[in-house]
């Protein structure tokens, strides 16, 4: 079997199983952005009310309130999270949603009670093994990656899965967060703009950085940066004029699909009740936010990145280590690093914080773990004997976290 089918099958075995145990899959944002998916799939619309009012919904089981995550705009309940993702998973949700019900009808009771199922939980976990794939695929880009980077292709199968399999991507690999989608993206557009070729899918390449947008606001620092890249890659590569105009289709059908959007719901181009500039901090308040989130994003016992993935101190040496390997633009990857933190840290771009709510630990940074997970395996080619240790740690916190995954969300 090829190395990336080994590497989806794995992933999609290593989350099913852990998601048989004890998690809070369906809580935080999660259910809200299944109500969107399921608007757009059953109804065509985004007025939430009627969905939110069923009390045999399997989202939630029926209960779950709208709270913060809608706001009532001409007598109808409209979402405030980006529709990117929904919008993606509505036709599969068109399918899995009465698949869950005919399932849970037509299996016996006395198998559903012992496995302690019924039809909300069938779609919970119909769901989550539609993400498991995505987390399989972010896998074999980052083995890609690192085939390239000089690994062999036992050795590249191998750490794609290791980091894969490790938090915060196998935290957030059953969720139905914006995250690993946004995460999958980002490794693909680093192997397609890292390969020198005219014949590279302009559209898809224009399309991905695009759709990074429509997903999530919180990524229009990768954005740019991305298509930044892309115009250099372009131009150096001496792409013809269709090639070039297929690129900007790409990234202009997304970006105009949310500027649409945004404008139907809440007539304006850009902002969104939830994703607007805050510039009322001071100058002074602002420098120490910024520094207090950037210790929390990594060493908050909450919601920082170590205390699940000491792996990534590695990170460090290898942001610097990455410029040793031609086939990565180390500018590049050391331009989106600083633009998406930036953006994240800076209480002006981002006045939410950065503990990302009730989810897994490092769940804002989730985007650019594959850049870090670049640089992880650039540390370990120049010190392998210091990795080891690492590797040896990683592996017996993915043990716990596995067998008790609940550990994972912050505050607990």
């Amino acid at each position: 079997m090829k190395p990336t089918r080994v590497i989806v099958v794995v992933v999609f075995l290593v989350v099913w199983g852990l998601t048989t145990h004890g998690t809070y899959a369906g809580s935080g944002d999660e259910p809200h952005y299944l109500i969107i998916a399921q608007s757009i799939a059953f109804d065509g619309d985004l007025d939430l009310a009627n969905n939110y009012a069923q009390p045999d919904n399997l989202i939630g089981a029926g209960s779950l309130k709208p709270e913060l995550h809608v706001r009532e705009q001409n007598g109808m309940l409209r979402p405030v999270h980006d529709i990117g993702l929904p919008l993606l998973f509505a036709p599969y949700v068109r399918i899995v949603y009465p698949l869950a019900g005919a399932l849970a009808r037509a299996l016996p009771a006395s198998f559903l009670q012992a496995t302690r199922l019924n039809a909300p939980l069938i779609f919970r976990h119909l769901i989550s093994l539609a993400m498991a794939v995505l987390a399989g695929l972010l896998g074999t880009q980052l083995f890609a990656i690192f085939v390239a980077m000089g690994a062999t292709q036992r050795e590249g199968m191998m750490w794609a899965l290791l980091l894969t399999l490790s938090p915060p991507l196998l935290s957030h690999a059953f969720l139905f967060f914006t995250e690993i989608p946004s995460a999958l993206l980002v490794a693909w557009l680093v192997c397609a703009l890292s390969t020198a070729s005219p014949g590279r899918p302009a559209f898809l390449v224009g399309g991905a950085i695009g759709l990074l947008l429509l997903i999530h606001t919180r990524n229009v620092a990768l954005v740019a940066v991305f298509f930044a890249w892309a115009l250099v890659v372009w131009r150096r590569s001496n792409a013809s004029h269709v090639s070039w105009a297929l690129l900007i289709i790409g990234v202009a059908i997304p970006v105009m699909i949310r500027t649409l959007v945004v404008h139907s719901l809440w007539s304006t181009f850009v902002t969104t009740p939830i994703a607007r500039p805050d510039l009322s901090m001071s100058f002074i308040d602002a420098a120490r936010e910024v520094g207090a989130r950037a210790i929390g994003v990594l060493v908050s016992p909450d919601y920082g990145l170590l205390r699940f993935a000491p792996i990534y101190l590695l990170a460090i040496p290898g942001v610097w280590l990455i410029r040793k390997y031609t086939v990565i633009d180390a500018r590049a990857i050391w331009g989106l690093c600083a633009a998406y933190l930036a953006t994240l840290l800076l209480p002006y771009t981002n006045p939410w914080g950065v503990s990302g709510g009730f989810a897994p630990a490092a769940r804002m940074i989730v985007q650019i773990v594959p850049l870090l997970a670049i640089a992880v395996f650039a540390a370990t080619r120049s010190f392998p004997r210091a990795s080891r240790v690492f590797i040896a740690v990683q592996v017996v916190i993915d043990l716990y976290v596995w067998q008790w995954p609940k550990v994972m969300w912050s505050g607990q």
